[in-house]
């Protein structure tokens, strides 16, 4: 019994690990000091740079990950459902079938 509530709470806490990192990375795309724009040094997106809801926002968060507002929307609310796994009781038995 001790093994299955062990295992639960490694669970628990991978699940909020990871919801508070795309949390993070979903608002630092919103953040135009942190992403930048291919092809250039520069470190700041213009708002008004796409004509598209696809493409606005589009750059690198730190250089790196590929994003743009439809992107970051998902990422936060990707980092949400994580950490509401983590404090929620009420999700534990949806997600977990067994």
């Amino acid at each position: 019994m001790e093994n299955i509530q062990t295992a639960k709470m490694v669970e628990r806490y991978c699940a909020l690990t990871i919801g508070i990192l795309f949390l993070l990375l979903g608002l630092a795309g919103f953040t135009p000091a942190l992403v930048s724009l291919p092809g250039t040094s520069e470190s700041f997106v213009p708002l008004d740079a796409s004509p598209n809801a696809y493409a606005a926002g589009f750059g690198y968060i730190f250089g790196l990950f590929p994003t743009n507002f439809l992107h970051n929307l998902v990422r936060c609310a990707v980092g949400l459902l994580g950490m509401l796994y983590d404090f929620s009781n009420l999700l534990h038995p949806l997600v977990n079938l067994w």
